[in-house]
């Protein structure tokens, strides 16, 4: 359960557009929330609602935008298990030895790379 909404003195929210998959509810009486999970990777990143709010006998309308966050749930994998590279003792600084390729499902990750536990 994740409350996107909570505003006082409201007495009612309907949502009246926009939640074509059923994904979001009314929680007494103020707060819009999943009822369903909402997965970054297949649905929508963006949900656009039409809500009417019953604020002290007045009725109003309002737009409710809800971003949906990407969560690192996807763990980067190599394109193999291990990599090979070569260097000759006259090779000028910088030369590449070997080139690693990782992949990561996760839409917008940034992979890097740092070595640790060098030895010569």
């Amino acid at each position: 359960e994740v409350g996107i909404i909570n505003v006082d003195g409201v007495t009612e929210i309907e949502i009246v557009k926009g939640d074509i998959q059923g994904l979001f509810g009314v929680e007494n009486p103020n707060k819009i929330v999943t009822i369903s999970a909402l997965n970054y990777d297949e649905g929508s990143t963006k949900y656009i609602l039409s809500v009417k709010v019953l604020l002290q006998h007045c009725v109003r309308f309002a737009t409710v935008t809800i971003n949906v966050q990407n969560i690192n749930d996807e763990f980067p994998r190599f394109t193999e298990n291990t990599f090979f590279g070569v260097a000759n003792e006259c090779d000028k600084l910088g030369t590449e030895v070997v080139k690693l390729i990782a992949q990561d499902a996760d839409p917008l990750d940034e992979l890097t790379y740092s070595l640790t536990n060098c030895a010569p």
